[in-house]
C-alpha cells in the first residue's frame, strides 16, 4: 500500500529531528503479509482485511508528521508540492496495473462491461465508491471477484491525500500552529466518522466508506499530533518509551491484532461494531511501538524480511489480488496451495523489479536502469512518458470493443434486460382473472399462435434469457413478453442465509410474490420458466428456527415445496404453463476460489436432492407444470468451459448453444404437449 515518500518520523532520541525508521517499514510489511494470505482465501486467515486498516492508520500517521514537520520548518505547507509528490509516488505504478490487468483481461476474454466500470472508477480513485453504489458487496470478494476490487483501499488514501493536507494546513496555518487546535479538528472529525460507524451503516457503508473508514486514518493522524506535540513529549513520551508499560501494550495489541485476524470474519459483528475503529486504535499503538524502538514489536518490525517486504509493500499489494483472481485453477491446473504459491512468487518478483526500476525512478525524479533511456527531442525521459503511455493504453482499452468469448457479466446483462423491458409491448390478457393473491387457476383461451414467455429466477436464469429473447425474434417460435430476475434470490423466503457471510434473507428475494405478481397480472403469461437455485441450497436457518438446515433435512424440505407450490399457484393462475428447469451440476474446478459457504453448497448431493424436490413438485402439479431437466443435458458436459467459463453461469456462446440444442425443444414439446392436452380435454 501507500507510503510516504520521506516516510518521516518523530525519533525519541534525537530532540526534534524527523527521520526515517526501518521498523515502521516491517509494520506496513507485517500488514500486508496478513492482507496477502486474507486474498488467498485460507479460512485461518479469514481476518487479514484488518491489515488495510493498519495501512490506513500508519499512513495517516507518516502524511501528517510530514505536514507538521514541513510547517515547523517553513512556516507554511506547499500543498501542491505535496500533491505532486503523492501522486508521482502512487499513480504511475498503480496506472501500470490497471493497463496490464486490462490488457491480460481482454485477452483471456473476460474483459466484461463491468470490468470496464471498475477499471475506471480505480483510474479516478472512486472504487469504493463504485463498489458500493453498484451492490458488490466486499463479501462477495471471492464469489464474484474482480481484478480491481482491491482498489477500493486505493481511492480511499487517495482521496485522504487530497483532503487531509488541506485540513491541516489550514488548521496550523490559522493557529499558528497550534497542536491542540489541530488536535481539536482531526479529534472531531474521527468523532464524526465513529458515529456514522456506530449509527446503522450496512457492512459494506461501513467497509467501502471514505467517512466511515476516515476514523481509521485520523487515528494515526492524531498520534502524529500527540509525539510532535512538545509539552506532551516532555510528560509523558520520552518517559514512556523507558517503561515496561509500552512494552506490554504494544506486546498485547500485536496478540490482539494477529488472533482477530485469524478469528474475525468480515460478515462478524465486530465490523460493524466499531471493530475497524479498534483495529485503529491497536494499529496506532504498534506504529508507537515500532518507532520507539522497544519491546518486542520494534524488534520484530525491524526484522531484516519485514523491512524488505515493507519497501516491496505497494507493489505487492498492487500485483497479488489480479494476479489470484486470474492465476485460477482452471487455467493452471493447480491446487490451491501451489497456485498461491506461484501467485506469491510472481507477485514478489514483480513487486520487487517495480520497485527499483520504476517506481523509486519516478519517485525521486532520477531515471535508472531499463529507464535510463532519453528522447532527444526536449530531453524528455521515459519516466515523465510513462503515465501519459498507460493513459493512452487505458483509453483504448475502455474503448475497445469486448471479447465475444468473454464470460458472462451479470451486471452488463441485467442493465441490457431492463432495457429491453421497456420496449416490450404489452399483450392484454385474454380472460378475467382473480388477483394475485388468489390461487384459483383459470382455464387459458388456447390460440394458435406462438406462446408468451416470461423468465424468472436468478443471475443463471438471466445467463440464457437474452439468448431465448433473440431466438423467439428470429424464429418466431415465441414471444418473449418480459418476467423478474433478481440477482442473488431464490425461491425460499425469509429467515437468515450463510453465503459468503451470514445475515437475514435480502428484503428484495422475500419479495416475489408482489413482483412476479405485478409482471403477470399486467402483461399476461402463457409460459413461466424458473431457473434458480444456488440459494436454496445454502445452509439456512428458518423463521422461528434455531437449527441451521438445508436440503435433505425433512424440515427444510417441506418448507421448500411450500415456496415451490406458493409460487407455482402464482405463477399459473392465470391457467399458464409452468416449466422448472432444475439445476446442472456446478464444475469443481475453482471452487477452492468460492467462499467457503458457497463452496459447500455446491456438493453434487445437494444439487440432487434440489433436483429430486423439483421433480416431485411437478409430479404434484401436472395440470399447470413441467420439468425441464437441463441436469441431465449438461451431465457431460459440467466443466466444459466452453458453456459456462466461470462453472456456474452460461456465458454468451454457452448460452446461444443451450438454447438452440436443447431449450428450443424442451420449450416447444413441452407447450405443445401441454396445450394438445388442454385442447383435448376441452373439446376444442
Amino acid at each position: 500500500m501507500a507510503e510516504a515518500t520521506e516516510s518521516p518520523f518523530v525519533t525519541f532520541r534525537r530532540g526534534q529531528r524527523l527521520e526515517h525508521l526501518p521498523a515502521l517499514d516491517g509494520l506496513r510489511g507485517l500488514a500486508v503479509i496478513v492482507v496477502v494470505l486474507f486474498h488467498g482465501n485460507w479460512p485461518w486467515m479469514r481476518g487479514g482485511f484488518l491489515g488495510v486498516s493498519m495501512f490506513f492508520t500508519l499512513s495517516g500517521f507518516l502524511i501528517t508528521s510530514l505536514l507538521i514537520a514541513e510547517f515547523d520548518s517553513t512556516g507554511f505547507v506547499d500543498i501542491r508540492e505535496f500533491w505532486k509528490r503523492r501522486f508521482r509516488r502512487l499513480l504511475p505504478a498503480a496506472w501500470l496495473t490497471l493497463a496490464v490487468v486490462v490488457a491480460a483481461t481482454s485477452a483471456l476474454g473476460v474483459y466484461t462491461a463491468a470490468a470496464r466500470g471498475d477499471v475506471a472508477a480505480s483510474f479516478f480513485n472512486i472504487a469504493n465508491w463504485r463498489f458500493l453504489v453498484g451492490g458488490n458487496s466486499y463479501n462477495d470478494l471471492f464469489s464474484e471477484p474482480s481484478p480491481v476490487r482491491h482498489f477500493w483501499s486505493l481511492a480511499i488514501e487517495e482521496q485522504a491525500y487530497v483532503l487531509l493536507p488541506l485540513i491541516v494546513a489550514v488548521v496550523l496555518k490559522v493557529s499558528h500552529g497550534s497542536r491542540v487546535a489541530l488536535a481539536a479538528v482531526l479529534g472531531a472529525l474521527g468523532a464524526a466518522s465513529i458515529a456514522l460507524t456506530l449509527t446503522g451503516s450496512g457492512i459494506d457503508r461501513i467497509y467501502y466508506g471514505t467517512d466511515t473508514r476516515a476514523g481509521e486514518i485520523l487515528a494515526g493522524a492524531l498520534l502524529a499530533v500527540a509525539v510532535t506535540y512538545a509539552p506532551l513529549r516532555e510528560a509523558v513520551v520520552r518517559r514512556l518509551q523507558e517503561r515496561s508499560f509500552l512494552i506490554a501494550l504494544s506486546t498485547l495489541s500485536l496478540a490482539v491484532f494477529l488472533v482477530a485476524c485469524s478469528v474475525v470474519s468480515v460478515e462478524s459483528p465486530f465490523v460493524s461494531d466499531g471493530g475497524l475503529l479498534v483495529t485503529g486504535a491497536l494499529s496506532a499503538i504498534l506504529v508507537f511501538a515500532a518507532a520507539a524502538g522497544v519491546g518486542p514489536v520494534a524488534t520484530l518490525c525491524a526484522s531484516a524480511p519485514l523491512r524488505w517486504m515493507g519497501k516491496i509493500s505497494y507493489g505487492v499489494y498492487l500485483f497479488h489480488w489480479p494476479l489470484f483472481v486470474l492465476l485460477t485453477e482452471r487455467r493452471t491446473g493447480l491446487a490451491q496451495l501451489p497456485r498461491f504459491v506461484l501467485a506469491v512468487a510472481i507477485t514478489v518478483l514483480l513487486a520487487e523489479l517495480s520497485s527499483r526500476y520504476f517506481e523509486t525512478p519516478l519517485r525521486r525524479g532520477l531515471p535508472q536502469g531499463p529507464l535510463a533511456v532519453r528522447f532527444s527531442v526536449g530531453r524528455v525521459s521515459m519516466p515523465a512518458m510513462g503515465p501519459l503511455s498507460v493513459i493512452g493504453l487505458l483509453t483504448l482499452a475502455l474503448l475497445a470493443p469486448t471479447s465475444a468469448a468473454e464470460r458472462f457479466d451479470a451486471e452488463s446483462a441485467a442493465q441490457n434486460l431492463d432495457e429491453l423491458a421497456e420496449t416490450i409491448p404489452t399483450r392484454p390478457s385474454s380472460t378475467e382473472v382473480a388477483g394475485p393473491t388468489s390461487t384459483t387457476v383459470a382455464e387459458p383461451v388456447l390460440e394458435d399462435r406462438p406462446p408468451t414467455i416470461m423468465s424468472f429466477g436468478d443471475s443463471v436464469a438471466l445467463s440464457i434469457t437474452m439468448p431465448i429473447i433473440d431466438w423467439g425474434k428470429a424464429t418466431g417460435d415465441w414471444l418473449y413478453v418480459g418476467g423478474s430476475i433478481e440477482l442473488g434470490c431464490g425461491i425460499g423466503r425469509g429467515g437468515r442465509e450463510r453465503s459468503t457471510f451470514t445475515a437475514a434473507r435480502r428484503s428484495v428475494c422475500n419479495a416475489w410474490p408482489i413482483t412476479w405478481g405485478a409482471v403477470t397480472d399486467v402483461d399476461g403469461l402463457d409460459i413461466a420458466l424458473v431457473h434458480t437455485g444456488q440459494w436454496d441450497i445454502l445452509d439456512r436457518q428458518l423463521e422461528g428456527d434455531t437449527v441451521w438446515r438445508t436440503v435433505g433435512d425433512p424440515v427444510y424440505d417441506d418448507y421448500l415445496l411450500g415456496e415451490l407450490a406458493a409460487a407455482q399457484d402464482l405463477l399459473a393462475r392465470r391457467g399458464a404453463l409452468v416449466m422448472w428447469v432444475n439445476l446442472p451440476q456446478y464444475s469443481r474446478l475453482d471452487d477452492d476460489a468460492l467462499a467457503p459457504n458457497i463452496r459447500a453448497s455446491h456438493d453434487p448431493r445437494r444439487v440432487e436432492r434440489l433436483n429430486a424436490l423439483l421433480a416431485l413438485h411437478t409430479a404434484r402439479y401436472p395440470d399447470t407444470a413441467r420439468l425441464i431437466d437441463l441436469a441431465g443435458w449438461m451431465s457431460d458436459k459440467i466443466d466444459d468451459t466452453s458453456l459456462r467459463s466461470d462453472g456456474t453461469h452460461f456465458n454468451e456462446k454457452g448460452s446461444e448453444r443451450i438454447v438452440s440444442e436443447f431449450f428450443r425443444a424442451e420449450i416447444l414439446d413441452g407447450w405443445n404437449a401441454w396445450r394438445s392436452d388442454r385442447l383435448r380435454r376441452t373439446g376444442n
